[in-house]
């Protein structure tokens, strides 16, 4: 704008004369062309070409036609008329009249007027034409009148008579009349007359023709900026939502464009501006693909910026890494990050990443340059959690080790969630009579979901439980956490109707349907009713610990404690009859209401004799074929009290390594653990983060004191976060003891983050979306799994991102 008005001054000299005016055209090349001063319509033209110019205004092309300037948005200035007229610094015309428009028409009051002899008569100007013609002023020099509104307001559309501008008009005998020339005059210079009461409105409020110009550019920006803000909104919708945004095909005689037009159309429908935007010229519509996958990246860069400020803010964070193959068959790293801040733990999404390698270099490469694209300082993290792949865990070449290499304070956390999945499948894998139970469930699983067979279950449960919805049985995985004990609810609900449709298929008339379904209604009896139930109850406690270890505000010393509940929990059962005693009544009513045997005699078998090598052993258990357990103790024997020593077993050796000092340091921070605030707990993780042990020990003792005064007080503190929020009035008094704690909240319990972020991903690539490129896939994902930042972004600071980093012609934003 100020070059505009540069330029402007330069086409408008303060002297008569000749000026030299350079004038830019589109090829951008300068010439320069003389401009005569007296010539009335010089002026004009020029200002409007300044006005045209797109680099300095309003970035609009020089081969644009006039009707893609009218529709993008961008102004075009009319080519007559009263909004066109532009002011003379200098007017032509004798020095005793009006030489500038601020000066105002020269109308003297003289005695008498000069008289001109026009044949017999006299005649001369007349004073009340003043009144009548409020444009003309009286030159005494020339003794002739002038038009003032065309003198400083000349158009292009008519030039004015030189008589009035240049000359002087002193024919006083056909000045009036039908046929006078100030009658014609008066109908002749409209444009002029409305640019000068232009001239005088903007006078009188204080506007300049730099303000025009400026609220004119004002307007178009606002115009603007709503037009992409509704593509940005739009966008932020569809992402959020984790839907396609774009269609097969786009053009207009298509009959599904995709989510995105559709919607922005469907706006557009209720938005003028953005309707007038749509129906522009296709190059300023701004809703191309490439276009998109801009103002994803920019609204997803946004949100890791509020993430990386939010980690800075913490002073410590820790690392969450998971990999997984997407739907194209690429190998995709997840990365999350946890901190604490402001009394919440937080989990944030950060980026999808390609794995170019699946070595242990290649992915702490991959790990480095994300954490580093993303401007989070590598040496504030506190903590690394993954799987236990040996790529991942191994102690001396695995990924931790090489990320403990850079940043040695970064402690590697086995995922709590992997352990307890792994325990519970080993476990059933070791005790056989809980194996064969698995294999009949999914046996069933697999029989009962045919096509023919699906419907004969479900309508069964419709007729055995007509005021319940169906269910559907659940398929065993190893890989799934918690599927094994939804699979076991799922039996146990519908096992009335699983017998009832294996009956009815039994006595159908495909033969190799029936075979089937006597063989799995042989199996269903004492020995898989009971099963059933032990499984689900022992398995109710692990999914609970399941759900609670994969919470994201869960820390790693109440998830030690957790794990130590569990395993508490399991040897009290194992010791006290009364827990079994209720299991085997609860079968043993399953097995009644179902009309199944529990204790139904089986053929004699030969006693079979022990080889020649064990014959002088004790044999503790069979050496070849299992007899069925028919009695509560049989059963306790042979399935309850394996399968629970099979799982604490299991339990113990995973979580043994917790039993390291710096993790089991963490058990001292909290509240509910009997060992809190014990300086031998916790010297090995106050060491590992460098804190000074004598200022660490003079806290402890004081923290605990404060302790016992708020217990006095009756203000309880049961979690780590409530023992966080009241140290925060005393952190830099108690600065050791409080770095602790709230690294101990920033150290990740498991890997959970990472499962969530693949679900997402299954849902944004999929078969019909396999070609998502790894940016736009991975700002898609920081956009709908970071779901509370995505609402509440700023969409104006996105709109100013975009305009400063596209160097767009098209359209004006700023």
């Amino acid at each position: 704008m100020e070059k505009l008005l540069k330029r402007k001054a330069d086409l408008l000299p303060s002297t008569p004369g000749t000026s030299q005016i350079t004038r830019t055209d589109g090829d951008d090349s300068d010439t320069e062309a003389p401009v005569e001063d007296d010539i009335d319509t010089a002026t004009e033209p020029l200002i409007w070409e300044l006005l045209e110019d797109e680099d300095d205004v309003f970035g609009e092309r020089p081969e644009d036609t006039a009707e893609d300037v009218a529709s993008s948005g961008n102004p075009q200035p009319p080519p007559s008329g009263a909004e066109s007229a532009t002011p003379r610094s200098k007017a032509p015309g004798p020095a005793d009249i009006s030489q500038s428009s601020a000066e105002g028409p020269q109308q003297p009051e003289l005695p008498t007027f000069p008289q001109t002899t026009y044949g017999e008569r006299k005649r001369s100007f007349n004073k009340d034409w003043f009144k009548t013609y409020s444009w003309i002023e009286y030159s005494v020099e020339a003794d002739a009148v002038f038009c003032y509104a065309c003198r400083h307001f000349p158009t292009s559309k008519k030039p004015a008579e030189h008589s009035f501008t240049r000359d002087g008009f002193r024919n006083w005998r056909h000045a009036m009349g039908k046929d006078g020339k100030l009658v014609k005059h008066e109908s002749s210079h409209k444009a002029a007359m409305e640019a000068w009461a232009n001239f005088r409105v903007r006078r009188q409020s204080g506007s300049t023709l730099g303000d025009l110009l400026n609220e004119e550019h004002a307007k178009l920006v606002k115009e603007n900026r709503h037009y992409v803000t509704a593509i940005i909104k739009v966008l932020r919708m569809t992402a959020f939502q984790k839907i396609a945004q774009r269609g097969h095909r786009e053009d207009p005689s298509s009959t599904n464009r995709g989510n995105f037009l559709t919607t922005l159309g469907l706006i557009a429908d209720y938005d003028r501006i953005v309707a007038s935007k749509l129906s522009g010229p296709r190059n300023a519509k701004y809703t191309h693909p490439i276009i998109q996958n801009e103002l994803i990246h920019i609204m997803a860069e946004t949100v890791r910026d509020a993430i990386r400020a939010d980690v800075e803010a913490a002073g410590y964070f820790s690392l969450q890494v998971d990999e997984t193959k997407d739907i194209s068959k690429k190998e995709i790293i997840s990365f999350v990050l946890r901190y604490y801040l402001n009394g919440v733990v937080h989990e944030e999404f950060l980026h999808f990443k390609e794995a170019s390698g699946l070595d242990a270099s290649s992915l702490f490469r991959v790990i480095r340059k994300t954490l580093g694209d993303s401007k989070n300082d590598i040496q504030q993290c506190v903590g690394q959690c993954y799987d236990d792949a040996s790529v991942m865990s191994g102690a001396n070449a695995g990924v931790q080790a090489k990320f403990r290499e850079v940043v040695p304070q970064a402690i590697y956390t086995y995922c709590f969630a992997h352990r307890l999945n792994l325990a519970l499948v080993d476990s059933l894998k070791h005790v056989d009579l809980a194996s064969e139970f698995c294999a009949i469930l999914q046996k069933m699983y697999v029989f009962l979901s045919g096509s023919y067979t699906h419907q004969v279950f479900l309508q069964a449960q419709k007729e055995h439980s007509k005021d319940k919805r169906p269910h559907e049985l659940k398929r065993l995985s190893d890989t799934r956490w918690a599927y094994q004990h939804a699979s076991c609810v799922a039996f146990s609900e519908t096992l009335p109707a699983v017998i009832v449709a294996l009956e009815e298929l039994a006595n159908g008339g495909n033969r190799g349907r029936a075979v089937d379904a006597r063989g799995l209604l042989a199996v269903i009896e004492g020995n898989f009713v009971v099963g059933l139930v032990v499984l689900r109850s022992i398995l109710r406690k692990t999914k609970t610990l399941s759900d609670q270890l994969q919470a994201r505000d869960l820390d790693l010393a109440e998830a030690v404690y957790l794990v130590e509940s569990v395993i508490t929990d399991l040897e009290e059962c194992r010791a006290y009859q009364e827990v079994w005693q209720t299991l085997f009544e609860e079968a043993e009513a399953k097995c009644l209401e179902n009309g199944i045997a529990m204790d139904e005699p089986t053929r004699p078998t030969r006693k079979r004799s022990l080889p020649a090598h064990l014959s002088d052993a004790v044999v503790m258990a069979p050496t070849g074929g299992r007899d069925k357990p028919s009695t509560s103790d049989e059963f306790k024997v042979a399935f309850f009290i394996p399968m629970l020593d099979a799982l604490l077993v299991e339990l113990l050796s995973r979580f043994a390594g917790d039993t390291c000092q710096i993790i089991r340091g963490t058990s001292a921070l909290n509240p509910k653990n009997k060992v809190i605030l014990e300086e031998e707990v916790l010297r090995g993780m106050a060491n590992h983060y460098g804190c000074v042990e004598e200022d660490l020990k003079c806290e402890l003792h004081q923290t605990k004191k404060l302790l016992e005064r708020k217990k006095e007080a009756g203000i309880t503190v049961e979690t780590v976060v409530d023992f966080t929020n009241l140290m925060l009035p005393y952190r830099d008094a108690l600065y050791e003891l409080y770095k602790l704690i709230c690294i101990a909240l920033t150290l990740s319990v498991s890997s959970a983050g990472c499962e969530r972020s693949f679900s997402c991903l299954k849902l944004q690539k999929n078969y019909l979306r396999s070609t998502s490129a790894e940016d736009r896939t991975s700002d898609l994902g920081v956009l709908a799994i970071n779901s509370i930042r995505t609402t509440s972004l700023d969409l104006e600071e996105v709109v100013n991102r975009f305009a400063h980093s596209h160097g767009n012609r098209r359209i004006t934003l700023i």
